[in-house]
């Protein structure tokens, strides 16, 4: 029978105070969840109370829905261990004014099954402080979605880890709150969307935390999301989007903190910053978007060093927009901040800037693609000046640090402030580089040639067969790569290949290039399978190359030189054995293949195949004796000894003697048994047991008479 718990009164109502520190709330009549582990393993409760009555410790428990359960009144948790089996039904804890919806402390709360888990927060009481959906102190806590009418939809401290696998959202009304916030080494992951409404921030981690968002975090009126202190690390696996006046700000990041976001950034308001670091790694995969008057695409400032890193372009639209603003509050601080931009910066409206410095303390700007502006394209002057009001416009010239960049510099290169653009282009095209060689390698046709004065970087063109036009198959962006190995080619085929060279960047203009090119046909190396000792020498072997006609064979004597010993003349012919050979000596094989001719060749493997060579003996005699069958060989000049086989009809070879003198030439088989026959063969070795010859496979055969 089915146990069921009443648990409504007095004594069920201190405990809940006490240890979960709610108030009991109004059910529907019947059992809604029920305990599946522990003492109170099959009890069911008409309650979400009078279960959390039972759990008397830390010990892990699971409770089992039977119903959909809305929780009205706030619930406190402190120092348990519980799993709410959800079983297909919802789990929502709504929190009243004044109240959070979920308050953990040390506790570790999550869930199994289908169904939702969720946290809705109240409003605010005149006495209340700050509501939150979700607030934890320690422990961690696992969910489907959290939400927040005030304050924060998650608020993790201690150390705590929140994981909610859906949404967290904010309707708020308390400007400077955050949808969610971590602090003091916590974690937080939403597998979801961050989205606020009203007058607050989308997200925020602070002192040692991380907060990951594998989705979009977006803003209607204040700041994205804000990271500040050591070992701080947010990470938004999507786009941060904001806009309003309470916050200005797409992604703040201080005090050493790190923000990777792989989407786009995008600020729409008046005024508005798209990233503002100060003395913080932020790094964007996408672009920046700034929108509104003073605009600004990306800022660092304070006295303190921050590097930043666009993949993509940055745009700020608006009067005085600007496109990267670095700056720093004190006449004698030195920031050295980095800004790299993948892509263009473009700052339009009246009266803007592409790319500020407002001071020369070793500021960095790098712009890989094409800087505009509607007013200076570039401005570099002294602190306390924002917003470019006063700093002064400077032209350009060839940057001696980056080649193929224009540097615009108030002082040194490098050292004072400094704005690199990549996308000037060269006034006179690059020379036309001299092809050196093509040559097959091991990979592919290998093409070589000279550096071209004035070049970027080069293109690669190849011609198959009786192609008549060029096409490219690479581009080479650094200008000191002199080579190119085209492993896309197939082997048996003839190509042709050419360089041109290119100057500039985004903007490129290119050289003159040698219209005949070089022409080769590519053959595979060949694959080299094995050197043996065979009968009547050194039997070697390799795989067939497709498209070849025949095969080069080279050996090396010892620690010699290459030296070729044999043509084979059919490309189906993989394997010959070398008789021009001497015992005791070590030889090492490798296989060139070719077309046509012994001309067009491929590479080959320089390690080769290698083998000492000792040759096979043979039986001269084969008789019995009173002892045993006897048996006679030749000797072989240079081997150490010899090895003994003997097998039965129908058996398998089993060594029975190893001769250690190469002297002696007899042997006598004691161990044999009467009237039962035999098969024998015997090999020579150099050395050790491993250098060994071929032998006779088929063996002599006598039947023992003793």
């Amino acid at each position: 029978m089915k146990k069921i718990a009443l648990k409504v009164g007095l004594i069920a109502a201190v405990v809940l105070v006490l240890v979960f520190g709610g108030a009991a709330s109004a059910m529907a009549v019947g059992e809604v969840c029920q305990i599946t582990s522990g003492v109170h393993a099959g009890t069911q409760y008409v309650s979400l109370d009078a279960a959390f009555a039972d759990i008397a410790d830390t010990t892990p428990t699971t409770i089992k829905l039977l119903a959909n359960i809305s929780y009205s009144n706030g619930c406190v948790i402190t120092g348990k261990n519980i799993t709410f089996d959800l079983s297909g039904y919802n789990l929502i804890f709504n929190g009243p004014d004044g109240s959070d919806a979920l308050n953990l402390t040390n506790s570790n709360i999550g869930y199994t099954g289908t169904g939702t888990f969720q946290v809705i927060g109240g409003m605010n009481t005149p006495t209340s402080g700050r509501v939150n959906g979700l607030a934890i102190s320690g422990g961690s806590c696992k969910l489907t979605y959290a939400k927040a009418n005030e304050w924060d939809a998650v608020y993790a401290d201690n150390g705590a880890v929140v994981t909610v696998n859906g949404d967290a959202e904010g309707t708020l009304y308390n400007g400077g709150n955050a949808c969610i916030q971590a602090v003091n080494g916590s974690t937080i992951i939403i597998n979801g969307q961050v989205k606020a409404t009203g007058t607050a921030w989308g997200a925020s981690a602070g002192s040692g935390s991380t907060v990951t968002v594998n989705g979009n975090v977006s803003v209607e009126n204040g700041m994205g999301i804000s990271a500040g202190g050591a070992r701080t690390i947010f990470t938004v696996n999507g786009n941060v989007t904001t806009g309003g006046t309470n916050g200005y700000i797409a992604v703040a990041a201080t005090s050493n903190a790190t923000v990777n976001v792989t989407g786009n950034v995008v600020f729409t308001d008046d005024p508005g910053l798209g990233i503002d670091a100060n003395g913080a790694t932020v790094n964007v995969g996408g672009n920046v978007s700034v929108i509104g008057n003073r605009a600004v695409g990306v800022e660092t400032y304070g006295n303190i060093a921050s590097n930043i890193s666009i993949g993509g372009n940055i745009t700020a639209a608006g009067t005085n927009a600007v496109g990267i603003n670095t700056c720093i509050y004190t006449a004698n601080g030195f920031a050295n901040s980095h800004v790299s931009v993948g892509g263009n910066v473009t700052a339009s409206g009246g009266g803007n800037t592409g790319a500020l410095i407002s001071g020369v303390s070793g500021e960095q700007i790098t712009i890989k693609g094409v800087l505009n502006s509607g007013g200076n394209k570039v401005a570099i002057g002294q602190p306390p000046y924002y917003w470019g009001d006063d700093a002064t416009a400077i032209n350009g010239v060839a940057s001696s640090a980056k080649p193929g960049y224009t540097a615009y510099v108030a002082g040194v290169e490098g050292v004072d402030g400094t704005v690199w653009v990549g996308n000037i282009v060269p006034s006179a095209p690059p020379a036309k580089p001299a092809l050196v060689s093509l040559a097959n390698s091991t990979t592919g046709p290998l093409l070589k040639w000279n550096k071209a004065a004035g070049a970027s970087g080069y293109y690669v063109y190849r011609k198959a067969g009786s192609a008549t036009t060029w096409t490219k198959i690479k581009t080479i962006t650094v200008a000191t790569t002199l080579s190119y190995t085209d492993t896309t080619a197939v082997s048996g085929t003839k190509y042709t290949y050419t360089v041109r060279a290119y100057a500039g960047t985004s903007s490129v203009v290119t050289g003159a290039y040698d219209t005949t090119g070089k022409t080769i046909i590519w053959l595979a190396t060949p694959k080299l399978t094995s050197a043996v000792n065979a009968a009547t020498g050194v039997k070697f072997t390799w795989g067939k190359v497709s498209g070849a006609t025949g095969y080069l064979i080279y050996r090396k004597t010892g620690t010699g030189a290459w030296v070729k010993v044999k043509t084979i003349t059919s490309a189906a012919t993989v394997a010959w054995t070398d008789t021009a050979v001497k015992t005791g000596t070590t030889y090492t094989y490798t296989a060139k293949a070719y077309k046509t001719s012994t001309a067009n060749v491929s590479a080959y493997n320089t390690t080769g195949k290698k083998r000492l060579f000792v040759a096979m003996p043979k039986l001269t005699s084969l008789k019995n004796s009173k002892s045993g069958p006897v048996l006679k060989w030749g000797k072989i000049t240079n081997a150490t000894g010899y090895i003994i086989y003997r097998k039965a009809a129908g058996g398998s070879w089993v060594k029975v003697a190893t001769i250690t003198k190469v002297g002696t030439l007899t042997w006598t088989d004691k161990g044999a048994a009467n009237k039962k026959t035999y098969y024998y063969t015997i090999k020579a070795y150099k050395t050790s047991s491993t250098n060994v010859s071929a032998y006779n496979t088929t063996g002599w055969k006598i039947m023992v008479k003793k």
